[in-house]
């Protein structure tokens, strides 16, 4: 039976094809610091991390395109032992996913919160055990339900000791509980601090295993249900070896970036960042490693990204580059070729700069690093820097392109033996306040304002039409139901007609190929012979 559909004309602050950069301070009154912060999909920025107001406890804070605050949230109470990788994902239409550790250190259990765009909490789900569950991070799936990584020793071959597993769960769109998976050995401290969905559907891990006594960074393979294919461990005996995070390969493959002390005497000497290139089994194509050479002090590599001509980029947190500050911390961007192979670095903040964090721009143009910072405040408070494609903010930064040592560690690859268990299950979650930052602009420069754009969307919740992912990569998956001769099209910010394509009613998914279309904005409209039946703004940002 046809169905109406209702349109409604959406007026939303919107910042087309931003090329603004910035540095700014969010400045609270006590401690508040930041884990992870991403462009959203409106041209604003969403951040999270833990504040103490009377109390750490987790908190969201969403920005306009300029940087300047919106709305501030906090939730459950939390510590800043333990919870270092607290994460906000946006979902494929438009929500806010929050997911970090509430409780204290050794007894965390798993928050996740779903909101709108303006915040306003849709579920708050706890997921807990008897023991202690922290979680690393997490994604949305092909099928709109959520991923979550970390580890616990409520389930598995740990649970009741002090030592953890590696924990996989998966919760629906609603955040009901799916399953969990527990992957290590019993009596060892096994963690996963990134996951990511592979192009089969299934899922990658990476984070440390003790294998041979030793820490080593893991890539551990997994189908769509959690169940286990391979593990890899990469590091050495007497060393530590960490993965932080990974990224998919284009072709197959991953790439995998963390740090190590395989070039030092030992796992008690400073780490230094290093990337390893696996192919589809996990064994390594190539592995790289760099360290500063005025003081080398510690570097520890927090998250990976591609350029559009395949260039790797990482953000590292660093202490080997001169500073004038106390503390000498200092947020890194290190830029590689395709085969690893240093082309930049650049240091930014003046010292005491921790926990910093390398997400894409969705508007086509630049990057976004977030951390904290007590050098500009008494307390640590939150740092934001807009950088251009060039990652270039314009302030407090500086090429340490030349002080910068590349060398090729030898990262032992082995596969150890992996106990899988299971378990799980969520409660709803109840607290939740507002509070807000003040902000400190360190620099800014403004090209394109927050201007009042109008943009038609279809809003009826009833019409089983949607776009994922958003922002999207090499593909885009069309997700409806009850569509009759319908064909979509793709525009670009002009207007240009880039890509038409049939959607069958026989299907209830179509695969949109969109590799021959450059990082940006676009328009897709979905039609039949008769009316629009959706239109929608995506981003397309290429790895």
């Amino acid at each position: 039976m046809k169905k109406n559909i209702p349109f409604i004309l959406l007026i939303f602050p919107v910042c087309l094809f931003a090329q603004n950069t910035f540095q700014k301070v969010y400045n609270y009154p006590a401690d508040a610091q930041c884990f992870g912060a991403y462009q959203t999909s409106d041209n604003n920025y969403i951040m999270t991390g833990v504040a103490d107001v009377g109390g750490f406890k987790l908190f969201v804070s969403k920005e306009d395109c300029e940087g300047n605050s919106l709305w501030s949230k906090t939730y459950n109470t939390s510590s800043t032992i333990g919870n270092i990788s607290e994460r906000i994902i946006e979902s494929a239409n438009g929500d806010y996913v929050m997911a970090g550790s509430a409780g204290s250190f050794g007894s965390y259990n798993v928050e996740v919160v779903r909101m709108d765009k303006n915040g306003n909490s849709l579920w708050k789900k706890m997921l807990t055990g008897t023991g202690d569950d922290v979680v690393n991070a997490i994604i949305q799936t092909s099928d709109f339900g959520f991923v979550l990584a970390g580890k616990t020793n409520s389930f598995g071959q740990d649970a009741g000791t002090g030592f953890y597993d590696a924990y996989l769960a998966k919760l629906d769109s609603n955040g009901n509980f799916l399953w969990g998976k527990t992957f290590g050995t019993h009596l060892n401290y096994d963690e996963a601090f990134d996951v990511l969905e592979t192009p089969d559907q299934g899922f990658a891990l990476t984070g440390r295993y003790i294998t041979n006594g030793a820490f080593h960074a893991m890539l551990l393979k997994t189908d769509s249900i959690g169940a286990f294919k391979y593990i890899k461990a990469y590091g050495d005996s007497n060393h530590s070896t960490n993965g932080f995070a990974l990224i998919n390969i284009p072709g197959g493959g991953f790439a995998i970036t963390g740090s190590t002390t395989v070039l030092k005497n030992s796992f008690q000497d400073y780490p230094d960042e290093f990337l390893i290139k696996t192919d589809q089994n996990g064994d390594t194509l190539w592995t790289r490693a760099w360290h500063g050479s005025n003081s080398d002090s510690f570097e520890n590599a927090s998250s990976l990204l591609m350029t559009p001509n395949g260039d790797f980029v990482m953000a590292i947190a660093t202490a080997s580059y001169p500073t004038i500050g106390f503390v000498p911390n200092k947020h890194m961007i290190l830029q590689t070729d395709g085969f690893g192979h240093i082309i930049l670095a650049r240091t930014y903040n003046n010292g005491g700069s921790h926990y910093p964090y390398l997400t894409k721009a969705v508007d086509g143009f630049g990057y976004l690093i977030s951390g904290f910072s007590n050098f500009y405040t008494p307390d640590f408070n939150p740092v934001l820097i807009r950088t251009d494609s060039n990652f270039v903010s314009g302030c407090n930064e500086t090429d340490v392109t030349s002080m910068t040592i590349e060398q090729q560690p030898q990262l032992f690859v082995k596969t150890p033996s992996c106990v899988l268990d299971s378990g799980g299950s969520v409660t709803n979650a109840i607290t939740e306040n507002s509070f807000s930052f003040t902000i400190t602009s360190l620099c800014e420069n403004i090209i394109d304002s927050c201007t009042i754009t109008s943009v038609a969307e279809n809003l009826n919740n009833h019409l089983e039409i949607a776009v994922f992912p958003n922002p999207a990569n090499n593909f885009l998956s069309i997700h409806f139901s009850e569509i009759e001769n319908a064909e979509l099209i793709i525009f670009n910010s002009i207007g240009k007609e880039l890509l038409r394509k049939n959607l069958s009613i026989k299907n209830s998914e179509s695969i949109i190929d969109i590799r021959n279309l450059a990082s940006g904005i676009y328009f897709i409209s979905i039609k039949n012979n008769k009316e629009i039946l959706l239109n929608k703004k995506i981003s397309i940002i290429r790895n």
